[in-house]
């Protein structure tokens, strides 16, 4: 995770983006089939941010543990596929 925040991949949230959408994600009301680079950015944001908010309190491992990402890995995955 310090390595995207080091190559700045983690940005705010998108301009064309409510907040709300964004963590519609995290919440897995919208799939992540429909997450585009920028909202994954977002979304890793969010992950750092609560990490650090809970001070290494454990968002960051409930992230991994819950599969948020692991799901944001493969969507990453399936967005370079296309790429190619």
């Amino acid at each position: 995770m310090r390595t995207l925040y080091d190559q700045k991949f983690t940005v705010e949230f998108p301009s064309y983006k409510r907040r709300e959408d964004i963590y519609s994600f995290v919440d897995r009301t919208i799939p992540m089939s429909e997450a585009n680079i920028g909202d994954i950015a977002s979304i890793f944001k969010i992950i750092l941010a609560g990490d650090r908010l809970t001070m290494g309190g454990g968002y960051l491992e409930d992230c991994i543990e819950n599969g948020l990402v692991l799901d944001l890995l493969i969507r990453l995955k399936e967005i370079r596929d296309k790429m190619d």
